[in-house]
């Protein structure tokens, strides 16, 4: 295994346990209508990339670390950056919906090497490697080979900050169904990337994503054998914020809606 994919995983199951206890302290509180203030889930936040950092820098104290959603860097002018997201899916997280992740990608002068996606609820443990393929808790993993968008999966993660842009999602999201597409919104990029990779979905669909929310992704749906592209058809994805994800086939016809819909 990577070395460092191995201290990624020490790492991120731990943080887990972290999550997966005020989980079941947040589902508590709620069946007493009580009802916990902002101020817990960032600390929640913290806590998790604490740890994350704790265990990673005794092994690597000399590479870079970016915290998404709290905004932390630790610059180490290294050829390596660890770039984690400590609790993706965090609305789902506080209204008790079982959807949530924590993400690490492991890049080497911008470009991912290893990434890690663990969900602590169902202990599902997502991993890939550069050349060396994708599993879940030791199991290889392979998309989706379907080659027809009629009764495909297609997960869709949207977040609406223009007229123009809601204008464009809400007739994609039309179009999709239209065409007998089964559409589907976890509210968690990691997981959505995540499915995609086990073949629990066939295809993907975002916009407005942050580059924190595309690392590790992107990793575990190349080595299961899908493609990432923007909606250009190019590799500009980090740039224009837009990406489809899936197997070739899939990816294509789903080129063809979109560019229809432009």
């Amino acid at each position: 295994m990577h070395p460092m994919l191995n201290i990624a995983i020490r790492a991120i199951r731990k943080a887990g346990t972290i999550i997966a206890k005020n989980y079941e302290v947040l589902a508590d509180a709620r069946g007493k209508n009580i009802y916990l203030k902002n101020e817990y889930f960032i600390n929640i936040n913290y806590k998790v990339a604490t740890i994350i950092n704790t265990i990673v820098q005794r092994s690597y104290p000399h590479h870079n670390f970016f915290y998404a959603k709290i905004n932390k860097k630790i610059e180490k002018k290294s050829h390596f950056t660890w770039i984690i997201n400590p609790l993706d899916g965090i609305n789902n997280f506080i209204k008790c919906f079982p959807y949530f992740a924590i993400s690490i990608a492991i890049q080497m002068k911008n470009k991912t090497e290893a990434a890690v996606i663990y969900d602590p609820i169902r202990n599902e443990l997502f991993t890939a490697a550069r050349g060396r393929g994708a599993q879940i808790n030791g199991f290889r993993l392979r998309c989706s080979k379907s080659t027809e968008l009629k009764h495909a999966i297609v997960a869709i993660n949207f977040l609406v900050n223009s007229k123009k842009k809601y204008i464009f999602k809400f007739n994609l999201v039309k179009k999709l169904l239209d065409k007998d597409i089964d559409l589907r919104c976890t509210g968690s990029s990691a997981l959505n990337f995540a499915y995609l990779a086990a073949g629990r979905i066939d295809a993907d669909i975002a916009m407005d994503m942050a580059p924190w929310n595309i690392f590790s992704g992107e990793l575990l749906i190349r080595e299961s054998g899908g493609l990432v592209t923007d909606f250009r058809g190019s590799n500009n994805y980090l740039q224009s914020e837009s990406l489809i994800s899936g197997n070739a086939k899939i990816v294509k016809l789903l080129f063809m809606e979109i560019h229809q819909t432009l």
